[in-house]
């Protein structure tokens, strides 16, 4: 690290004005502009963020630092210690969900459920994931019909500026698939984590990666906001990467087979709102 810096400030020193803010983010971005994804991947969390600091007196609309954030935030990884800490979290929740739902019985009646069902379903699943990492205040999942967007994209959940954690039940967003609305689900309500971590109401492992994961959220690429040759931008942002990390590790517990044992416990479900014909919002 110290021998990058070194570099870097005799880069600044080549400069105009070497102690001006501006000077020194555009020398930021120019090395990120010029060295290949893999030098960046090699980099450390801590480079990451610094770089990304030293950016911070370029107007947010410039073209050159945009492009450099965007790298930065795809190719930035989180640190073995937060790593360990959510997998270890997500790993208990993954059996708590075994335990107190039968994933198998849902995924066999999902089609049948009515939206009054499904939504208690996500909503235990939501909640079981905050209170397993130590949140008190629940975050509200509720319900939205959306079509695709003028893009071509289509949003599958979100999180709304107040925090509601909104599900898409349009026929084309997965909602009548059992694995893709769990998925959905875990994957929002990490990104609502994430949020809560960054406003301390839950302690952070990794003090870097939060700096990280907060800068990604200031600068977030919105997939409503770009078009389907830049979905890779979306999907490589390190928010994008960990909510989709998270979701991952628990649904591939919940997909194992199920045993014969469990496979006899009834659904914790209201049954009077299930049956009927399959739903699509």
């Amino acid at each position: 690290m110290r021998i990058f810096w070194s570099h870097f400030n005799e880069a600044c020193d080549m400069t105009p004005d070497a102690d001006d803010p501006v000077q020194r983010g555009l020398v930021a971005c120019r090395i990120v502009e010029h060295v290949g994804n893999d030098t960046l991947r090699n980099m450390s969390s801590e480079i990451h963020l610094e770089l990304l600091r030293e950016m911070t007196a370029l107007p947010v609309s410039m073209k050159i630092r945009k492009n450099a954030v965007l790298r930065l935030l795809a190719t930035a990884e989180v640190s073995p210690a937060y790593k360990a800490h959510m997998q270890a979290v997500q790993t208990r929740i993954a059996k708590r969900l075994d335990r107190e739902m039968d994933m198998q019985v849902l995924q066999e009646e999902w089609k049948r459920m009515d939206g009054a069902a499904r939504l208690y379903a996500i909503r235990e699943v939501s909640n079981v994931y905050m209170e397993e990492f130590g949140v008190q205040t629940l975050p509200e999942v509720v319900l939205v019909c959306l079509p695709p967007h003028k893009n071509g994209m289509i949003m599958f959940g979100d999180t709304d500026e107040d925090g509601k954690i909104r599900i898409n039940t349009h026929p084309d967003s997965g909602w009548s698939s059992f694995s893709s609305t769990f998925n959905t689900i875990l994957h929002e309500t990490q990104h609502a984590l994430c949020g809560y971590m960054e406003e301390g109401r839950v302690p952070g492992p990794c003090r870097t990666t939060m700096a990280l994961l907060a800068w990604n959220a200031k600068e977030y690429v919105d997939a409503r906001q770009t078009s389907l040759s830049g979905a890779a931008y979306y999907h490589g942002q390190l928010l994008e990467r960990d909510a989709d990390d998270a979701a991952d590790l628990i649904m591939k517990h919940l997909s194992r087979p199920s045993s014969p044992k469990r496979a006899r416990r009834k659904m914790p479900v209201p049954v009077p709102s299930m049956g009927g014909q399959p739903q699509g919002g």
